[in-house]
């Protein structure tokens, strides 16, 4: 099947009509000085029911999506006040090379403020008021013990003492799994306690690796030639 060949054309107007609903819905006045009345500040409430849709949102949780909506909006009404290209095809006249201040402002003073009978003016009261909120919620989720105080609940999850218990084993063996993994087996005998570090040496080119005394100079390819022998995933390995 041929890829489909888009119009130039055809594309540019898709791509203005989108720029000129963006601006509408930016750029739209509250009915009876009602905010929700926008479709913006409307799809703002949406965002503010929990993924179940059983509860609301934390302030705290919701405050970043009212952040990201603010920061298309400001973008959306930059591009109207002052565009980098022209948009033909809905009126819209490149910014000039100057005097572009004045331009902003008209903009700026209309939709982009507090206080302001658009969009932006609603989303920034219910950031700075969930804000507000949220230094005094408490902690980002709340955790319930069981009768016996052998089991820990949150939200949807649970774990039981024992298994916390047996957390620190897990993470120290899966840590030492992995470090030998990266160290292809190789476990030179070095005695922290035995190295020598001399600090006052200042010469460039200086370090405790290459000190005789600590006899680490050559360890490295040691590390190497089992980075590139081992039978497993070996550098050298399966003719690469």
């Amino acid at each position: 099947m041929p890829p489909t060949v888009v119009n130039p054309l055809v594309e540019e107007q898709f791509t203005d009509a989108i720029a000129k609903l963006s601006a509408f819905l930016c750029t739209e006045e509250y009915q009876d000085s009602r905010s929700s009345s926008t479709i913006l500040v409307y799809f703002s409430g949406i965002l503010g029911f929990s993924s179940s849709g059983s509860t609301f949102e934390r302030p705290q949780n919701y405050t970043p999506k009212l952040s990201a909506l603010i920061y298309s909006v400001r973008l959306c009404l930059l591009e109207l006040a002052l565009p980098r290209f022209g948009h033909p095809t809905i009126g819209w006249k490149v910014r000039a090379v100057r005097g572009n201040l004045k331009r902003l402002n008209r903009v700026r003073e209309r939709f982009m403020c507090f206080g302001c009978q658009a969009p932006m003016g609603e989303l920034l009261s219910l950031r700075a008021y969930g804000r507000s909120l949220s230094r005094s919620d408490g902690p980002s989720f709340r955790v319930q013990w069981s009768e016996d105080s052998e089991t820990i609940a949150w939200n949807d999850g649970k774990i039981t003492m024992n298994k916390i218990r047996q957390l620190g084993r897990h993470a120290y063996q899966s840590a030492t799994d992995t470090l030998d993994r990266l160290m292809y087996g190789l476990q030179p005998v070095i005695r922290p306690q035995g190295v020598r570090d001399n600090l006052a040496n200042t010469t460039q080119g200086y370090s405790f690796i290459q000190d005789p005394s600590n006899h680490l100079s050559t360890v490295y390819l040691h590390l190497s030639s089992r980075a590139c022998l081992d039978p497993i995933d070996g550098l050298m390995s399966s003719e690469r």
